[in-house]
């Protein structure tokens, strides 16, 4: 039996304060009962050229330069740091089809789909992690979009089918 790969779609609201002092701002990712016991397949993000907003809570998305500042950092079960800093922007995978228009955000055209060979993930322990701007001059609030593609492990694999 094939494990079925499920889609979640998660939204995080984060404020950016302006004025402080510290280098690099850390959100972690929120406890999703979901993905609590899964394998992770799929990395998704998503900013305010593809989609202006979060369509659940109609929340602002990030914004271009926000996500080229933004990093993160996925672990396993066994609290292995398998993907270390790594640019959001690589796991925007989305073409946005406006690469030939006057916008100057448009220019974002990743189009190499980026795939987990099936870690178990720890998703509690994840984070983003946002370089402070020092042109950043009043509090901003943003929202990060992505989606996780995964199995879960206790109900794939519960009574695997065997075929002779």
């Amino acid at each position: 039996m094939q494990n079925i790969v499920r889609k979640e779609t998660i939204s995080i609201e984060v404020i950016f304060p302006a004025g402080d002092p510290k280098p690099v701002f850390k959100f972690l990712f929120p406890d999703n009962e979901n993905l609590r016991n899964s394998k992770i397949y799929g990395f998704q993000m998503y900013y305010d050229t593809i989609a202006p907003f979060d369509l659940l809570y109609k929340r602002k998305l990030i914004d271009k330069a926000t996500i080229q500042s933004t990093f993160i950092d996925l672990f396993d079960k066994k609290n292995n740091n398998f993907v270390k800093f790594c640019p959001a922007i690589v796991f925007q995978t989305i073409q946005d089809s406006e690469s030939n228009s006057a916008r100057t955000d448009a220019q974002i055209n990743e189009r190499d789909a980026k795939y987990f060979t099936g870690q178990v993930i720890d998703f509690t322990n994840c984070y983003f992690s946002v370089v402070n701007s020092p042109a950043l001059t009043f509090d901003s609030k943003f929202t990060f979009l992505f989606d996780v593609f995964y199995t879960r492990i206790d109900l794939d694999d519960i009574n695997p089918i065997k075929y002779n």
